[in-house]
């Protein structure tokens, strides 16, 4: 390697650690405050909202509201035949637990 090829070399490596640096201090400032308290929510607690189709009650647990970009947690009263219409999240994943089923007859 000739000296001009190292001093590129080094030159590089140079503004590689400058541009870190811009990352690292976020990071440890972040990982150096308390952590947020959690909390515990009931079954009708949360933010309260009355789905506008069949009137079916839901409750946010957690969202941007409460603080959690990145995840939304809630629960959902889906009502006799109603269901759940095709949809899409452009941004994020959605999942469904059902906790109790009205059985159909055909």
């Amino acid at each position: 390697m000739n000296a001009l090829e190292a001093t590129r070399r080094s030159f590089l490596f140079g503004l590689g650690g400058i541009g870190i640096s811009q990352v690292l201090p976020l990071g440890m400032t972040r990982a150096q405050a308390e952590a947020p308290q959690g909390y515990v929510l009931g079954a009708a607690e949360g933010e309260h909202l009355v789905h506008f189709r069949d009137h079916g009650n839901i409750f946010i647990k957690a969202g941007a509201a409460t603080g959690s970009d990145n995840l939304a947690l809630g629960t959902q009263q889906v009502t006799v035949g109603a269901g759940i219409p095709i949809h899409r999240h452009l941004k994020m994943d959605e999942a469904f637990c059902v906790l109790e089923a009205a059985e159909f007859s055909y």
